[in-house]
């Protein structure tokens, strides 16, 4: 992150390793069943149409004894290859995140597939929030949802989210302050 004139850095953060638990159980795991129900729907639907025997109905007996196995099969191996290639894929995108806040703003960086590097000025921010969902009290990592006027609404989308860390208070206190401090000066 580039600071801008004027601008220093006070806190830096990054997630906590822990969080990989998480994203297992909330992008792994349903991204390897989605996977692998896509590809049991597409053999045991395409199989039947482009088998020799296509003039075989679905609802034949001989479909199903063709192309079931082969759609449980392959499917339950895309479930396995899915899974090992989101674990890989998370392990390496918790290493890109870094949160910072700086004397003048909020910012995320991180990302492989799709980079953000998303900043809230402190004068912008609505609302900061602590949140902890069910995984996170398990494992007992916090979030920090920060939210603007413009994102704010029925469904409370934050414009960033600091997640997987282990205690927040010192990163809320340097937000609250830090937003206290600019409300001041306008």
């Amino acid at each position: 992150m580039r600071l801008q004139n004027g601008e220093t850095l006070t806190m830096e953060m990054h997630p906590e390793r822990a969080v990989l638990k998480i994203w297992l159980f909330t992008k792994c795991i349903p991204a390897a069943f989605i996977g692998g129900f896509i590809v049991f729907w597409a053999i045991t639907f395409f199989g039947g149409i482009l088998s020799p025997g296509a003039d075989i109905a679905p609802s034949d007996t001989a479909y199903i004894h063709q192309a079931l196995p082969v759609g449980i099969l392959l499917a339950g191996l895309a479930v396995i290859v899915i899974f090992i290639a989101a674990l890989i894929y998370i392990s390496f995108l918790q290493k890109t995140y870094v949160y910072t806040l700086t004397s003048k703003r909020v910012n995320l960086q991180g990302g492989i597939l799709r980079y953000r590097d998303r900043s809230v000025n402190y004068d912008k921010i609505h609302n900061v929030e602590k949140s902890q969902n069910f995984f996170e009290r398990m494992i007992g990592l916090e979030s920090i949802w920060v939210h603007t006027a413009g994102y704010s609404g029925p469904k409370k989308k934050a414009e960033i989210v600091f997640e997987g860390l282990r205690d927040v208070g010192d990163a809320l206190a340097e937000i609250n302050k830090m937003k206290q401090s600019q409300s001041l000066k306008n």
